[in-house]
């Protein structure tokens, strides 16, 4: 995307169903293949430059299943974020049924100028299936790059039930999220964000990582707050 232009290119299951918005572009990404299985893999590329704006939202969560493929699933996102542009990526759950095994990797990479505000999070199952962290393993990378230099970093595996429960674990939580903002704009809206990111017993955590980025941590007890956070943060781009 470049200022209020845009090119898509989509490769069966997947496709990006791309809006004009307030103040720039609604971007939502559709997996039509019914979930993402063991050994299978999607990868999903953003560039924005030119000052463009746009909200990366997809409408669903993400379903990993079990199946006869070898080794898990890869999840991949790589975002680039140059121009003056910015970059807002509403993330809505990634579930893994029993048995499925994936890695989630995002890689989001800002050019001075630039700006962008992260939401991603999970459940440990379909929990009203009986599936609560019955799945067989879940990895986690995320990396924030700022000007070439690596920003902030963070790196899980959970293979159940060798899960930590402790107070640095997640003892015992049915949703959890990350939310890193990079930018004065992006600072600003995770401020604005950050109330509603404690009820139902959920527990928040915030720290700033450098002059102009922060980095918040969710862990969910009942899970009722991660399904419903995308829509909180996939505001209008114009702050209205």
């Amino acid at each position: 995307m470049a200022g209020r232009r845009w090119r898509t290119r989509c490769r069966a299951p997947l496709f990006v169903n791309v809006l004009p918005a307030a103040g720039g572009l609604l971007a939502m990404p559709v997996d039509q293949g019914g979930g993402l299985r063991n050994g299978e893999r999607h990868l999903q590329r953003i560039r924005l430059d030119g000052g463009a704006a746009a909200t990366w939202a997809p409408p669903a969560g993400t379903l990993c299943l079990p199946g006869a493929g070898g080794g898990p699933a890869h999840l991949q996102l790589a975002a680039c974020v140059r121009g003056a542009s910015y970059l807002r990526l509403a993330g809505r759950p990634l579930i893994p049924f029993a048995g499925a095994a994936v890695i989630q990797s995002t890689v989001i990479s800002v050019a001075c100028g630039g700006g962008c505000l992260l939401l991603e999070c999970g459940c440990p199952g379909r929990t009203q299936m009986g599936e609560a962290w019955a799945f067989g393993s879940l990895g986690y990378h995320l990396t924030v790059v700022r000007d070439g230099s690596v920003l902030y970093r963070e790196r899980y595996r959970l293979c159940p039930p060798a899960v930590p429960a402790g107070p640095s674990g997640f003892c015992g939580s049915l949703g959890w999220a990350t939310c890193v903002a990079v930018g004065a704009r992006a600072m600003a809206e995770l401020d604005a964000l950050r109330p509603a990111l404690t009820g139902a017993g959920a527990v928040s955590a915030h720290g700033r990582i450098d002059a102009d980025a922060a980095v918040a941590r969710v862990l969910d007890r009942t899970g009722t707050l991660i399904t419903g956070l995308a829509d909180l943060a996939a505001g209008p781009l114009d702050g209205r």
